[in-house]
Parts: C-alpha cells; structure tokens; sequence
C-alpha cells in the first residue's frame, strides 16, 4: 500500500475546512477559511516540488513518506549519504522484503531514512531531504569531529532491501532463522545498483556540497564499527560511479 502526498493533503484540507464549518461556524470567519485554504495549496504545492526533485535524471521515486515524528526538520548542510542494508527476514524469513513490512518497522521503531531501494529497483522516498532522518545512531567519522553521534543532521540515509552474510545478520537474525531464507534472496540484485548509482547521481546534481568520492558516500558499518555491519561484505562498491 503506497500512501499518496496528494491523497494525504487534500484530506487534511477537506478535514480541517469540514470541522471548522462544523463545530467553530460561529466563531471562524469566511478569512480565516480562505487563509486555511491558501495553507494547504502551499503545503500541496511544496510536497509537489519534493516529489518532482526526485524525479531528475529519469528516477521515478515513489513516495511513502513517514510520519513527520520520525522526522525533524534540517538545520546543517547536506555533506554525506549513508548506504544501508534492511529487511524484515528476522520476521518473515520467507518473504524479507515487503515494503509495507519495512515501513511498519520504521514506525514501529521511530526510525527512518530518505530513501529504500527495492530488490526490483524501485525507489521509494520515506523522508523528504530537507528533514532529517534518522538512520545513522551514535558512531563517528574520521577527520569529522563535530559529527560525532550527530551524522544524521548531515547526511541522506539510503535502505537497500537486502541481507548480509550469516555472521553479519547475528544475532539479530538466529542462525536458525537465517537457513530458511532464501539463498537467492541473499546479498544485492543489479536492478539495486542501478537505481542506487541513478539516485546518487540525482542527489549529487542537487547537493552539490556533497563530494563525490567514497570518503563522503559511506556505509553505516563504516560509521559505527563493531555495532552495524550494513552494507556488509556483500555490498560491490566497485559498482557505485564514484
């Protein structure tokens, strides 16, 4: 099920005129529902422009915003972008790639990311890049001080929907678990790079304050050593454009 921005914002418009024409008629006057209106025209217009940002260089994002709670807004510039792994396979063994199953964790959890890669290709887009999402966690970077358990305000999050070898999915995955998986499920597919060096390109072109090297397109394992391990061994870097 994949939430539709337009959807969302014409009902919160049609919710907010309905109850103030309902409950607040004596009170609110025709100006204040006409500065309702414009609002909301705004907030559409705005999610519009986020939504067509992704959509340079032929990527077709999805959007499958978060709720903003797992969210804040951006206040630093954009210098990094973060390569993760995630899956549900720890749940369904049998079928670890669900979107909706995924997007439940991040609700479930209170996390996010900008964005998630199917194992098709397709991109979804979770939180818009002017927000801050909430991937990295506590960890530093070298020559980087000042992000020390702070990267989040200074990065993308991208989820790739993929598993690592057995070693690196324990113990959140039981060795048990992880032998029913599929092993063609294992790993990354080529319609993943594919997208991923596409979208990377696409963020390059917008956030030029991003260097376009591999000391500032980094893997979360990279980042918090010993307590993450995605991408994991299984990840090509050699097949990222950079």
């Amino acid at each position: 099920m994949v939430r539709s921005v337009g959807i969302n914002i014409l009902f919160v418009s049609l919710l907010l005129i309905g109850c103030t024409t309902t409950d607040n008629s004596q009170t609110i006057g025709h100006d204040t529902l006409q500065a309702i209106e414009e609002q909301s025209k705004v907030e559409k217009k705005d999610l519009m422009i986020q939504s067509e940002e992704t959509r340079k260089n032929n990527i077709n994002a999805v959007d499958y915003l978060l709720p903003l709670e797992n969210s804040k807004p951006r206040l630093e510039t954009i210098t990094h972008v973060m390569v993760h792994f995630i899956s549900n396979a720890a749940r369904k063994p049998e079928d670890p790639y669900n979107p909706d199953d995924v997007y439940s964790i991040f609700e479930e959890y209170g996390l996010s990311a900008h964005y998630m890669i199917g194992r098709n290709g397709t991109v979804f887009q979770l939180v818009s890049e002017d927000r801050v999402a909430y991937h990295a966690g506590a960890g530093e970077l070298q020559d980087y001080p000042d992000y020390t358990n702070r990267l989040n305000e200074f990065s993308i999050g991208i989820e790739l929907l993929a598993i690592g070898t057995r070693e690196e999915m324990f113990p959140a995955i039981p060795v048990r678990v992880y032998n029913v998986i599929d092993p063609t499920m294992i790993g990354y597919t080529d319609e993943q790079y594919e997208s991923l060096n596409a979208l990377l390109n696409d963020i390059f072109e917008r956030n030029p304050s991003i260097v376009r090297d591999r000391n500032h397109v980094i893997g979360h394992d990279e980042y918090a050593p010993g307590r993450k391990a995605d991408p994991g061994s299984l990840f090509e870097w050699s097949k990222l454009g950079l």
